[in-house]
């Protein structure tokens, strides 16, 4: 499934507030196995994102604050929307979940989510 790096990192974060809410367990094995599909975008966005502030003369730190300094922050910003722009590919088809499967989802998630999963009534 193609899709954009800040589209699956966003995804991921959604997923990751999910995991705390209650569900069967065979929707949480499904959200389970598109959330590690969608991990290794988010990694990589990370490191280079990491990179990124290195090359400028800063650094993120492992709480995750960017130290840069002002001048350096604009190209960072930039450069970081360009990386969140960039096309990749996750392998996964779009996960089908019932949503009698969900006790709980805000209508936030779904519009997050809705690039990744078919809802079914």
């Amino acid at each position: 499934m193609k899709t954009t790096q800040r589209n699956a990192v966003v995804a991921y974060m959604a997923l990751n507030q999910m995991s705390q809410k209650p569900m069967n367990s065979f929707t949480a094995y499904k959200l389970f196995r598109l959330k590690k599909a969608l991990r290794e975008v988010v990694e990589f966005q990370a490191e280079e994102e990491r990179k990124i502030a290195k090359e400028l003369g800063g650094e993120i730190t492992e709480d995750g604050h960017l130290n840069l300094s002002d001048e350096g922050i604009a190209e960072y910003d930039k450069r970081r929307k360009e990386l969140g722009d960039t096309e990749c590919e996750i392998d996964r088809e779009k996960t089908v979940i019932s949503m009698k499967e969900l006790k709980d989802i805000s209508m936030a998630e779904m519009e997050i989510l809705d690039e990744y999963i078919e809802w079914k009534e």
